[in-house]
């Protein structure tokens, strides 16, 4: 029986765990965000963990709730805190699945944010163990529904997203000369973006493809293999820019780095995501920047990581990215 993550049974180091009582019968399992990273407050704010750390005499290999009543996650940065009491709060300590699914399945409801500071709607996030249900949350929802059983409400009609289509360029074999043939049945989705800053050439991922636009005309489509990607990788799902001629391209759980001048993967590449941006989701499915932040996002919320590489918010996208709630109509 295991009571944190481990790394037993697999070959990589990876920290996992099972998603339910008994990995043995159901075989669902996870990768856990990683803690090796730098520490938040504390008297070490900026340090790295340090495993395995004693404490009260008791060795540790992972972040630790021990000897605190708030249940907060915290590690030492030396390899004894008995000796040396330096400490800091691990990086994505504090976040429950729990209480950031039940938020958003409020909004699903139709609540929208509350003004209650203890409430599950407040719009800013708060960790409270073993998590009481405050009675302005109650209230809102009988607000809506009734304070009593009644008939079952209506189920609404799902949305529809309207997609656009755009033409397709032949597949020519370099991008040497830019397409004049008249383009049809191009990418309709866009799984990633980046601009290229010395350039201005803005390349976009569609698939196992992507096109490059120079402001006058669309060059491509190309195969992602020409960019040194593994024939594995279906799609790219996220775009960093580092300096002026590299990007990060995340797909799956693993990064690679392009140089954009040459077109090919730098060597040593792919990485694993959790071994350079510990305590997000490894398979992120939406990775960008915005004012000097990256954001890693995985179905409806989102990880905010600082220019220290620390996580400091995680948050819902429809809500707190594309102010989803303002215009929704529900109030209590």
């Amino acid at each position: 029986e295991y009571s944190s993550c481990t790394t037993e049974g697999r070959n990589d180091g990876n920290r996992w765990c099972a998603t339910t009582s008994s990995y043995d019968k159901d075989k669902k399992y996870g990768f856990c965000p990683s803690r090796d990273t730098a520490v938040i407050g504390g008297n070490s704010e900026g340090e790295p963990c340090h495993f395995p750390f004693v404490f009260l005499g008791k060795e540790y290999t992972s972040c630790t709730s021990e000897g605190r009543g708030d249940g907060k996650l915290w590690c030492s940065t030396t390899e004894d805190y008995d000796e040396d009491k330096k400490w800091g709060f691990c990086p994505d300590q504090g976040y429950s699945l729990f209480l950031v699914a039940a938020h958003e399945f409020g909004h699903a409801l139709g609540l929208d944010h509350s003004s209650v500071r203890d409430a599950l709607m407040y719009p800013m996030y708060s960790y409270k163990e073993n998590y009481p249900l405050h009675q302005d949350d109650i209230e809102g929802i009988q607000y809506l529904y009734g304070s009593k059983p009644g008939p079952k409400p209506t189920v609404p009609e799902p949305n529809t997203l309207t997609t656009t289509s755009y033409p397709e360029t032949t597949d020519d074999p370099f991008f040497t000369t830019p397409s004049t043939k008249v383009p049809e049945n191009d990418a309709s989705v866009i799984d990633s973006a980046f601009e290229d800053v010395l350039t201005k050439k803005i390349y976009f991922f569609s698939g196992t493809r992507f096109w490059v636009y120079t402001g006058k005309s669309v060059l491509g489509p190309r195969s992602i293999e020409k960019l040194g990607l593994p024939n594995s990788v279906q799609k790219v799902e996220g775009a960093l820019q580092r300096g002026t001629s590299k990007v990060l391209l995340f797909s799956g759980e693993d990064f690679w780095r392009l140089d954009v001048k040459t077109q090919k993967i730098d060597r040593g590449y792919p990485k694993p995501t959790e071994v350079v941006f510990g305590g997000v989701p490894n398979d992120a499915h939406d990775v960008f920047q915005y004012k000097g932040n990256t954001y890693f996002c995985r179905d409806r919320f989102y990880w905010r990581m600082n220019s220290r590489r620390q996580v400091d918010r995680v948050g819902y996208v429809n809500y707190d990215l594309l102010k989803c709630a303002e215009a929704s109509g529900f109030h209590y």
